[in-house]
């Protein structure tokens, strides 16, 4: 009974392994996907600043938008480190990735010092080159033939920890029905060490999928593999709420610049009423002074004419006029 209680406790403990290791490899694969999806978001919003800065008319206005562009391309320079450390087996093809990356971020910076040195058209036609193109299309190519092999890696690695969990389920039956002694030492060890730990791993895999990010992981802490799963999938949460948070303040930074460019053009229009305004008073006083200075002449003058016409030469001009007539 010892030696079958050892026996079926040992192949017991292989096939955790192995499922532990691939329930590993996938938690890996899907920090690795994460990694690569921040990149390709950073990435994207980066093009989205590009676009952006086209269709301004001047480089004052165009420079807002070249900040948040350079600030994308540093984010991507900055996962860099932490890309690599999550890569495992796709340590090659990760590094080839940033190897492709660097020309496009020397490129993709290199729009905007146009559009400062030169002029907005230039840095669009800089954009819209062959070269520009290929460069484009060489990155995109290592982005899609990477997530291509993550998803088939953790279509594996799913796979074979579905696999080895179904061979732990087996032996787990056979020591049941052979080994009553047995079966309650792998029913013990089966809910203490493999279900309840991965039922709430898979539990806090799915919380993380709807989009909780506040989650406490379980395991968090742990020396064990369980351990090293819930740090590989709190590096995954850490990373989706940076990313988050990136996005939020993003988006609060274009808000406040076209609330920015929404109150000068308001204060230009407001200047140019008031404007407007001031010059049609100043026209209006003007009118009312001569009309009025007309009117004073003419009265004076003509109660003085009137008189002359009746021969009396005796009447003088008294009113004081204007300058102008007063000869």
């Amino acid at each position: 009974l010892a030696a079958g209680l050892i026996g079926v406790a040992s192949v017991s403990y292989f096939f955790a392994e192995r499922s532990s290791k691939a329930d590993r490899d996938a938690m890996m694969d899907k920090t690795l996907q994460g990694r690569i999806q921040q990149i390709n978001q950073h990435l994207t919003m980066s093009a989205v600043e590009v676009r952006g800065m086209y269709l301004q008319k001047s480089w004052a206005e165009a420079e807002p938008f070249a900040i948040s562009q350079n600030k994308q391309l540093d984010a991507v320079q900055a996962l860099e480190p932490a890309t690599k450390a999550v890569a495992g087996a796709h340590r090659a093809e990760v590094d080839a990735l940033f190897e492709k990356l660097a020309p496009f971020i020397a490129f993709a910076r290199q729009i905007s010092v146009k559009c400062k040195e030169e002029s907005i058209a230039a840095c669009m036609a800089f954009g819209f080159t062959p070269e520009a193109r290929g460069v484009r299309n060489t990155l995109n190519s290592a982005l899609a033939q990477l997530a291509e092999t993550l998803d088939k890696s953790a279509v594996q690695s799913a796979e074979e920890m579905a696999t080895w969990q179904r061979r732990s389920g087996v032996l787990n039956l056979l020591a049941m029905i052979f080994i009553p002694a047995m079966a309650g030492a792998g029913i013990v060890l089966v809910i203490t060490q493999v279900r309840r730990p991965f039922a709430a791993m898979v539990a806090s895999v799915k919380e993380l999928s709807r989009g909780n990010l506040n989650l406490s992981i379980y395991g968090e802490g742990r020396r064990d593999e369980i351990g090293q799963i819930a740090g590989a999938l709190a590096v995954f949460r850490d990373a989706l709420r940076k990313s988050e948070a990136a996005r939020a303040e993003n988006e609060a930074m274009r808000g406040l610049a076209e609330a920015s460019r929404a109150e000068a053009d308001a204060q230009r229009l407001t200047a140019q009423e008031n404007q407007l305004r001031a010059d049609r008073e100043r026209a209006d006083a003007t009118r009312e002074a001569v009309s009025r200075e007309r009117a004073l002449v003419s009265a004076s003058l003509g109660e003085v004419v009137a008189s002359l016409a009746r021969k009396e030469l005796t009447r003088r001009l008294t009113d004081a006029l204007p300058e102008a007539y007063a000869r």
